[in-house]
């Protein structure tokens, strides 16, 4: 599966361009700085393929998207080192990653779900081998950093995690999009009901005129009758 790389957290350069070292750590502080900035970046990216229109139009801005990712706590836990070459400063890593979103975000996003008729977060989550516990999702990550050759930037790739960034995508999308989603259905409700009270109105005058016309017959079928009877 294609790699995701996001650009280095230039903010860390000061710190490592001092320590002398010669590889960055799996776990040390700017590594995980760096691979949480990938996470991020790409289940903002999902979540606005989710929001956008066949026309190229969001239903939320880009500004707004990246507001309610940063909502989401990011934290990866039970790092080990899998790979270490010691002609490398490269470090291959795995650990889990823990996402903790919040309870609103969730319940929106279901209620969202459940107008489009479509499977419950729930549903989403262990479709895409996600894991939940109360307002937190995990999953199994691997990913690999590396400084530059002057140790003032990060570089960190994350392998094979595409279907979580997506599901977490769609969760943020089908929050964001609950309000417009349910004025569409709630008019599309009352467009429903108002067709059919039209039906029904219909139906009531030509029952109506049936009536009239049946009860005009019979009163003329009397006459006839009592003409003939006299």
């Amino acid at each position: 599966m294609k790699s995701v790389t996001i650009l280095p957290v230039l903010a860390l350069g000061a710190l490592l361009s001092g320590c002398g070292v010669a590889a960055t750590d799996c776990a040390s502080g700017s590594s995980r700085d760096v691979i949480t900035s990938i996470i991020r970046e790409q289940v903002e990216n999902a979540a606005e393929a989710e929001l956008a229109a066949e026309d190229g139009t969001r239903m939320s801005a880009a500004s707004k998207i990246r507001a309610t990712v940063a909502e989401l706590k990011v934290v990866i836990e039970d790092i080990r080192t899998t790979k270490k070459d010691p002609d490398s400063t490269k470090r291959f890593c795995a650990g889990t990653a823990k996402v903790i979103i919040p309870l609103g975000m969730i319940e929106d996003a279901d209620q969202t779900r459940r107008l489009l008729d479509l499977p419950d977060v729930d549903s989403l989550l262990s479709q895409a081998g996600l894991k939940r516990s109360a307002d937190s999702v995990t999953f199994d990550l691997e990913y690999s950093v590396q400084p530059t050759d002057k140790r003032d930037k990060i570089y960190g790739e994350v392998e094979g995690a595409a279907p979580m960034f997506t599901t977490l995508g769609q969760i943020v999308g089908a929050h964001l999009a609950r309000r417009e989603i349910e004025g569409a259905s709630q008019a599309q409700a009352a467009e429903v009901a108002a067709a059919a009270a039209e039906t029904a109105k219909q139906t009531e005058a030509a029952q109506k005129a049936d009536l009239d016309l049946a009860a005009a017959e019979n009163k003329l079928a009397n006459q006839q009758i009592n003409a003939v009877w006299k």
